[in-house]
């Protein structure tokens, strides 16, 4: 496993492109499986909750999220359908742009839909901080970052 050099927001266009679908048999590759480690062992490298492809130079729809419990779930080509409608305001940072945080409004329940590591169909709910890391992450794939979401003070 390697610790991979991250992307930043000033320089890297990368963070703003749509990344590209990935297909089963890739992931369960020996290059994508190392490129899955190796995002994990970035992610708790740099402290974060979260990292997406595009953070480390892949413009790939891949994603690692740890919102606490000590198990990093990886999810290919996720999509993500909202459950509750109501949405809550919180305080977000990104790896991508260091000391710079914001309020955030996100929805507090959905349904996440992908690929596991292993290239299988995986569907499961999450809510509060959980479904929070999730929306963020899967902004990345999309070219948004948290600065495009910040509430503004007025």
């Amino acid at each position: 496993m390697a610790t991979l050099p991250l992307t930043y927001k000033d320089r890297d266009s990368i963070l703003r492109e749509e990344a590209k679908s990935v297909d089963a048999a890739w992931l369960r590759s020996e290059a994508g499986q190392q490129l899955v480690e190796d995002m994990i062992e970035t992610m708790y490298h740099e402290r974060g909750v979260g990292l997406a492809a595009p953070q480390i130079g892949e413009s790939i729809r891949l994603i690692i999220v740890d919102p606490g419990h000590g198990r990093a779930e990886v999810i290919a080509n996720p999509e993500l359908e909202i459950l509750n409608e109501k949405e809550d305001v919180g305080e977000e940072g990104c790896l991508s742009i260091p000391g710079n945080w914001g309020r955030v409004p996100r929805a507090k329940k959905l349904r996440v839909t992908g690929l596991d590591r292993n290239g299988n169909d995986i569907s499961f709910v999450v809510k509060g901080f959980h479904a929070r890391v999730y929306q963020h992450e899967v902004d990345h794939l999309n070219g948004t970052l948290i600065v495009d979401r910040f509430l503004s003070d007025d």
